[in-house]
């Protein structure tokens, strides 16, 4: 049987904690946590029913400094299908199915099909590499007509790395999360870093917890 693989992003807020706890009257108890959110961290794996792919954890964040953060940027799809191509491809087994979502950053297009944004000369030039006729003299919408009726399938960057390697990609239709059961891992692992992040304003031990509480989760909570 092949191996279902579910990658997501989530992300941890640095002064995130606990909004509630017990304390005494001495007020000497309080959480130091600002009032801001502080600075977002992006968190990136995938698992299966064998629990976490090893060495797949991706962490990326803008200013943190004296962290073991593995980038220190946005989450782009130049950043995604690196870590895709030499972190997933080469960790899970042969013929694996990945399960993931159509994120912006997961879905750049290896053959973007012209449309009405796009100029005649464009349309006409991605007809000719599709070898697609058509006459010069026609005007910008009856060039959009007859390629529409070619019906030329979209192909994605990450679809092809993983067909070169023989796995397969499995793209969720939008706002299907619940499809995904790493879903439910995150929310365990945002709730413990929660109850756990007692130094919200340095950003490195933030991210040390987070490395911490992912490799802690067992298998257990995947089979689940």
């Amino acid at each position: 049987m092949n191996a279902r693989i579910y990658l997501d992003e989530t992300w941890f807020d640095t002064h995130d904690t606990v909004s509630k706890g017990w304390v005494n009257n001495s007020g000497k108890c309080q959480t130091k946590a600002p009032s801001n959110k502080g600075k977002r961290i992006t968190i990136l794996h995938a698992g299966s029913e064998n629990g976490l792919i090893r060495n797949c954890l991706l962490m990326s964040a803008k200013n943190i400094n004296n962290s073991s953060l593995d980038y220190r940027q946005d989450t782009t799809a130049e950043l995604f299908e690196n870590w895709f191509k030499n972190s997933l491809l080469v960790n899970i087994p042969k013929n694996s199915i990945i399960v993931m979502d159509n994120a912006t950053y997961h879905s750049r297009l290896l053959n973007k099909v012209p449309n009405a944004t796009n100029t005649k000369e464009e349309i006409q030039e991605n007809m000719l590499a599709n070898d697609i006729y058509f006459e010069y003299s026609y005007k910008k919408r009856q060039l959009l007509l007859v390629l529409g009726a070619f019906n030329i399938k979209k192909e994605y960057v990450c679809d092809r790395m993983a067909e070169e390697m023989g796995h397969t990609v499995l793209r969720l239709p939008p706002y299907y999360c619940t499809f995904k059961p790493i879903e439910h891992i995150w929310y365990k692992v945002k709730s413990r870093v929660r109850s756990e992040n007692i130094s919200p304003t340095l950003g490195s031990t933030v991210v040390d917890l987070v490395k911490k509480v992912v490799q802690d989760i067992p298998v257990d909570s995947w089979k689940k």
